[in-house]
């Protein structure tokens, strides 16, 4: 017996889980002066990363990430991809909802997602709307504070988010409670952490790709909500895109171009241009790429080519001097 608790004791220590504390900003838009209420709908702008090693019983930061430009959308998903964790409030309702419009979002990353966000909302009691998908509201509540150190009028980053995610997700990990934002006239009320939610919390029990990919294709990811045709719709329209031929897409904005465009531009950028559009403009664009139609409407090309132009003024890119590799 003495033998054995030595030979254990000589073993090196796992070195823990590497985790990625993930935040993504969006423009929202308007459409007929109301916001668009569904991440299918929303231009993915940038991404920032808090990596960690996350053992049993300690954590520790490794370094931030700001990832953004052209390539955003495919970097953020090579990037998560390397992590055996991938946490984030809103991470599976929000985030990857956005992405997904923009490229690919392979299973192997969705088999390993945390979302404090859902997880939270379905552990908790009361089943009023008490603002847990606000973030801020969440750790103001739960933390008693909101580090953000975003200055005013700069180019949004993400970063201060991610911070703020991990400091909430060590806390429900270790404390095994959250404070939903009270409502109105009524103090603030701690709910524990149950052992389901906490198995959720901490990646032992996960959504997985399969539940992931079919809830998002039916508009529905909330017990007790009903579901959004058009956030299905364009769902289900993203996922068939990538089997398409976007020559029509490169063709309809090369008059903005210096060059052959099929080998300068990131398809995330030619999507993106899509996401300017009104949701059903999106649709029907991606639905007529598919049927091979994209180019039979004069108005369609137009308002994709405007679309794109608002795409290349928003980031700041000139493609001149600029040569960029297709992914």
């Amino acid at each position: 017996m003495t033998s054995k608790l030595r030979m254990a004791a000589n073993q090196p220590r796992r070195p823990g889980r590497r985790v990625a504390f993930v935040s993504t900003t969006h423009f929202r838009g308007h459409q007929r002066n109301n916001l668009r209420n569904y991440p299918e709908a929303w231009v993915y702008l940038n991404t920032g990363i808090v990596w960690a090693r996350v053992g049993r019983t300690s954590m520790s930061i490794l370094h931030e990430e700001w990832i953004q430009g052209p390539r955003a959308a495919t970097e953020t998903i090579r990037a998560l991809e390397a992590a055996d964790l991938v946490v984030g409030h809103g991470l599976l309702n929000t985030d990857l909802r956005s992405l997904a419009m923009l490229a690919p979002v392979p299973d192997s990353l969705t088999d390993r997602c945390v979302d404090t966000y859902l997880i939270l909302e379905r552990a908790r009691r009361d089943r009023r709307r008490t603002g847990l998908d606000n973030l801020a509201y969440l750790a103001r509540a739960t933390l008693g504070s909101t580090p953000f150190d975003q200055a005013p009028g700069a180019l949004p980053d993400p970063r201060p988010t991610a911070r703020l995610t991990l400091r909430l997700w060590r806390h429900l990990a270790t404390r095994h409670s959250f404070t939903p934002s009270p409502s109105l006239g009524k103090p603030p009320c701690p709910q524990a952490v149950d052992d389901e939610t906490y198995e959720r919390l901490t990646g032992r029990v996960l959504m997985g790709a399969g539940e992931w990919s079919e809830l998002r294709t039916t508009g529905l990811l909330l017990p007790g909500r009903r579901p959004i045709a058009a956030s299905a719709a364009l769902a289900a329209a993203a996922d068939a895109t990538w089997d398409h031929d976007l020559t029509p897409l490169y063709r309809a904005v090369e008059p903005l171009l210096d060059g052959d465009p099929r080998r300068m531009l990131p398809i995330p950028l030619l999507m993106s241009a899509l996401q300017r559009l009104s949701s059903p403009e999106n649709l029907a664009a991606r639905r007529a790429l598919g049927r091979g139609t994209f180019t039979d409407s004069a108005r369609r090309t137009d308002s994709y080519r405007d679309a794109f132009a608002k795409v290349l003024n928003a980031a700041h890119i000139d493609f001149g001097p600029l040569s960029l590799q297709a992914e």
